[in-house]
């Protein structure tokens, strides 16, 4: 098998490494996307809490004013991160339409942190007893630019246990990354018809496609996993 990707991290890659790579990349876009996906147990979510503290951190260093909603995915619902998990009214129109988001400035990284452990979906699965099983979005805006973080649900194989309630959250994942990589597909293809309306996901990333912005698609893999589900990983990332 032949990949090939912008740059690859490991274990000695440093976090400056990572963030001098996102900010020197964007420095000519005022919308930036990251998006990390991965299976349950790479590492996806703690990267992502790494690349997050750094570019809350140099708001508040700096004294820039910002402002952040937070929300969840969840089995074809959305719930307000920054509200104790409130349901949030949603209208599929052209785009998502999110009605009453909270929306807040945070001093520190670490309180926004401990918000996030508090009330991200999680459930035990295969790969992790911590496992996300939601998709996290983090949208900052500032007078200097705007930042969406999206940490994917983790990927996970099928379930011995025959959990209904993990089969469940499985499906609607699979169902997330298909319309994405369909999305993907249809946008290199330059397609007249994009299918954002597959899911709300893509629904909400609607505007990285046809707005100009910076786009970081993080892939991560842990080599303790079988070998199939790294291939499938790097198969997707690789779109």
């Amino acid at each position: 098998y032949n990949f090939n990707f912008n740059e690859i991290w490991d274990d000695n890659t440093s976090d400056d490494s990572i963030n001098s790579f996102i900010n020197n990349n964007s420095n000519n876009y005022r919308d930036k996307n990251i998006i990390l996906f991965g299976y349950s147990g790479s590492g996806k979510t703690f990267t992502m809490m790494k690349i997050l503290k750094n570019i809350l951190n140099d708001f508040i260093s700096k004294d820039i004013k910002y402002k952040l909603i937070s929300f969840q995915i969840y089995n074809n619902d959305i719930f307000d991160i920054l509200n104790n998990n409130k349901n949030l009214k949603f209208f599929k129109n052209k785009e998502l339409i999110i009605k009453n988001a909270k929306k807040k400035y945070f001093h520190s990284f670490e309180e926004f942190e401990t918000i996030i452990n508090n009330n991200r979906k999680i459930n035990k699965t295969n790969n992790n007893d911590i496992s996300s099983r939601s998709c996290l979005i983090i949208k900052i805006t500032s007078i200097i630019g705007n930042f969406n973080i999206i940490d994917m649900h983790g990927q996970e194989i099928g379930n011995p246990n025959n959990n209904n309630i993990l089969s469940n959250e499985a499906r609607n994942i699979n169902l997330n990354m298909l319309a994405l990589k369909n999305c993907i597909i249809s946008y290199y293809q330059k397609k007249k018809y994009i299918p954002f309306r597959e899911s709300l996901l893509t629904l909400y990333l609607k505007n990285m496609f046809t707005s100009v912005c910076k786009v970081y698609f993080i892939c991560t893999i842990n080599s303790d996993h079988l070998f199939f589900q790294q291939l499938d990983s790097m198969k997707y990332a690789s779109y």
